[in-house]
């Protein structure tokens, strides 16, 4: 096998396993210690990016929040961590940067 194919297939294997680690899982179910609402009748989730990341990570949380509106009809915050969290919070960044 050639250095470039090795070094392609190694490429690939880390990058899988990265995603894989950043899966999230959906439910049906409405309680349990690790599920919230995007969105509800009561409130709703806030995406939170650092201002400090990447411009491609506002713009991400930005689309995301897009996304939830164009689905349920309702919008969703978009802020930096600046500012204090709410209950039910997203957080967008960069790993490792």
């Amino acid at each position: 096998m050639s250095i470039f194919k090795s070094v392609l297939l190694g490429g690939m294997l880390l990058l899988s396993s990265s995603v894989a680690l950043a899966q999230v899982s959906l439910s049906q179910n409405s309680s349990g210690p690790n599920v919230f609402s995007l969105v509800g009748k009561k409130d709703k989730a806030c995406v939170y990016y650092d201002a400090q990341d990447f411009e491609v990570v506002k713009t991400t949380a930005g689309l995301f929040a897009n996304d939830v509106k164009e689905v349920s009809g309702q919008i969703l915050g978009v802020a930096t961590t600046k500012e204090t969290p709410q209950k039910n919070c997203i957080i967008v960044g960069t790993l490792g940067a």
